[in-house]
């Protein structure tokens, strides 16, 4: 799921993943040598991540900057933060949870972005997803259609990465959240729990992608 943020995530990610596993001081300058990125650029990062991550700190010295972590919390709550912030990602995550009326115009007040923009960043995800999921983000109607396993196995990936079984974005019953955990960990088909609107084109279902875990590259 990693190819599906912005450069700039990539890399503010990039950034607290090394912070996170290397908890000493580090001055900028060393740690862009190390990353291979521009140290302005870091700065810029690090003012930014530091307003927006609530449950780690980045501290600042003449000894360089490092993030502290003082609540012991593992590094999924960086990758589920980043997944919940990510553009790419809140547009999906809008495309799958959008009420009715199914419309661009309603998408765009939905997510607070102009229709070009959200015209465009659809455009980017398609491209994205194809090589690898059988299925795109349709505008006219607002629909995700494509290979129902593919779809039913990204959005059970996505949802359980970025919000565990803790901080569900809607209402499951118990039945709910078992068949759902089944298909996660086993990758058994759902039976009927997507939105109306997610249709299938493809009914001969095809072997869903192996599972990978949001940390590989």
């Amino acid at each position: 799921m990693r190819e599906l943020l912005s450069h700039k995530e990539q890399r503010q990610l990039k950034i607290l993943e090394y912070l996170f596993e290397n908890q000493e001081w580090i001055h900028i300058d060393t740690l862009a040598d190390i990353l291979d990125l521009n140290g302005r650029i870091i700065k810029s990062d690090i003012k930014e991540m530091r307003e927006q991550l609530s449950c780690f700190d980045i501290l600042s010295s003449t000894a360089g900057i490092r993030l502290t972590n003082e609540h012991n919390f593992g590094i999924e709550r960086i990758y589920r933060h980043v997944l919940q912030e990510s553009v790419n990602f809140q547009v999906l995550r809008a495309f799958f949870l959008l009420e009715e009326p199914f419309t661009f115009e309603h998408l765009v007040q939905t997510l607070d972005i102009s229709l070009p923009s959200l015209r465009k960043k659809v455009a980017e995800i398609n491209n994205i997803l194809q090589p690898k999921y059988k299925f795109k983000l349709k505008v006219t109607p607002i629909s995700i259609i494509g290979d129902e396993r593919d779809i039913r196995f990204f959005f059970a990936q996505y949802f359980h990465e970025a919000y565990g079984f803790f901080k569900w974005p809607f209402d499951l019953s118990s039945e709910d959240v078992e068949e759902l955990v089944t298909f996660s960990c086993q990758g058994n088909r759902l039976s009927h729990h997507l939105p109306k609107y997610v249709s299938a084109e493809d009914t001969n279902c095809s072997q869903s992608p192996s599972s990978k875990d949001f940390t590989e590259t």
